[in-house]
């Protein structure tokens, strides 16, 4: 469950949203959209503590967000970013990334784990031995949702992930991410994208309403 309520967030000393209230439930997905600079994106980071709030609050499955909460909270979602950093040479190396850290490493998964997950991305197991900078846009976007998969989360923020995109990299990937089992939130432009999920917030004139369904 997602909850955000009356929240007011600002940059440059400007108000960029006031008010704001909206639920998720397990298993939604929804887009938010509007005009560039409407403050859409600052919604999304401010969700995951990259933006600072000026009034009201964030829940995530029940843990609300706050200096205190932010590490266990970040440990529940997954953040797709519109150019997904691999951080490593390998694309097995960049799969497994997290599970080097001692924090994760009784998370590692195993072969059959793996194999599983990039079926569901689909994706075949001989991009593990490739490069990481020989991916396509849309293969990095799925090796990232694929790397959440694997340590177990359940949540998804998406910030215009297929916006580099051509159309079958994102087409792709929409798939995917219709086909997961998780809630996700996702900034979108794109009107395949937006089309794609059953929920629309639209943000503008400082406020956020739902238009969909």
């Amino acid at each position: 469950m997602i909850r955000v309520e009356n929240l007011t967030l600002s940059a440059a000393n400007r108000i960029l949203c006031s008010g704001v209230s909206f639920e998720l439930g397990n298993g939604e997905k929804a887009v938010l959209t509007g005009a560039s600079g409407c403050g859409k994106s600052s919604l999304l980071r401010a969700m995951v503590g990259l933006h600072g709030i000026d009034a009201g609050g964030i829940e995530i499955d029940g843990v609300e967000l706050s200096a205190a909460t932010l590490g266990v909270i970040r440990q529940r979602i997954v953040f797709l970013a519109q150019e997904p950093v691999m951080g490593a040479e390998s694309v097995r190396e960049a799969l497994l990334l997290p599970f080097t850290f001692k924090l994760n490493a009784r998370l590692s998964p195993g072969p059959e784990k793996i194999s599983e997950t990039l079926d569901r991305m689909e994706l075949p197991e001989t991009i593990l031995d490739q490069p990481a900078s020989r991916l396509s846009g849309g293969e990095k976007q799925r090796i990232a949702i694929a790397r959440g998969l694997l340590m177990g989360r359940d949540i998804v923020f998406a910030d215009e992930i297929t916006a580099a995109l051509d159309g079958d990299s994102r087409d792709k990937v929409i798939g995917v991410l219709q086909r997961l089992p998780v809630t996700m939130l996702a900034v979108a432009h794109d009107p395949a994208f937006r089309n794609a999920f059953p929920v629309e917030y639209r943000m503008e004139n400082l406020l956020l309403r739902k238009v969909r369904p």
